[in-house]
């Protein structure tokens, strides 16, 4: 019993260990970054584009023709401001729906940028979304992050180019696209780390506790034994 007690506090740690963790401020060590400012005026109805981001590439891909690729003009964001010329460029969503998909040419353990989207003047989500999710390299989900439930970007009416930084980090570089869906965001400064060599700073707090809680289970188990 006291066997079995410890096994399953170590497979519960190794478990949150594997897990990803989801990321409100760009704590990445190593990142490569690209800022969406290489066409000088941009455009707001893409449906694709293809840039570099450090030594590797990244593909962007819209399911509505309604992409904004490097766009520098002004996109008003409701109760969350604006965003204008003053981020030298920027991408997003100019649409109520749809799904923008970053698909990387390397795998990733950190994935992330920083983003806004439009709310009321009471902070009240106005359009689907948006939510980020992240896949491996065979296409299946890693994790997904309801952003305006989990961590909220709210930065008034009166502002002008903020936003927030939400992202993932994970243990180990599997980490082949991410996703954001949901209405008339926009986002810009992507930050990826890449290769099995990279490293993220992962909080693996949970990981920690779960061990610790498992050991003192069996030496409560074993106070009683004796």
């Amino acid at each position: 019993m006291l066997r079995s007690a410890l096994l399953a506090a170590c497979v519960l740690s190794c478990v949150s260990a594997a897990q990803a963790s989801t990321v409100t401020s760009n704590t990445f060590t190593g990142a490569d970054t690209y800022d969406f400012n290489a066409s000088p005026s941009g455009t707001y109805n893409a449906t694709t584009l293809t840039r570099s981001i450090g030594v590797e590439t990244f593909t962007a891909t819209a399911d509505v023709a309604s992409m904004l690729e490097d766009f520098t003009g002004s996109f008003g964001i409701n109760g969350n401001g604006e965003w204008n010329s003053g981020r030298s460029g920027y991408s997003g969503l100019n649409s109520a729906r749809g799904t923008v998909t970053i698909t990387f040419s390397d795998l990733a353990s950190a994935v992330g940028f920083f983003m806004n989207y439009p709310v009321s003047d009471q902070g009240q989500l106005l359009y689907a979304g948006p939510v980020l999710s992240i896949y491996d390299d065979s296409g299946a989900l890693l994790e997904s992050f309801d952003i305006h439930a989990a961590a909220p970007i709210l930065t008034g009416s009166t502002s002008r180019n903020d936003g927030a930084f939400r992202g993932f980090m994970r243990a180990a570089a599997e980490i082949r696209s991410m996703t954001i869906s949901g209405g008339y965001y926009v986002f810009d400064d992507m930050a990826a780390v890449f290769g099995e060599g990279a490293e993220a700073e992962v909080p693996l707090p949970a990981a920690g506790w779960l061990l610790i809680a498992g050991l003192g289970g069996v030496a409560a188990l074993r106070r009683k034994a004796g």
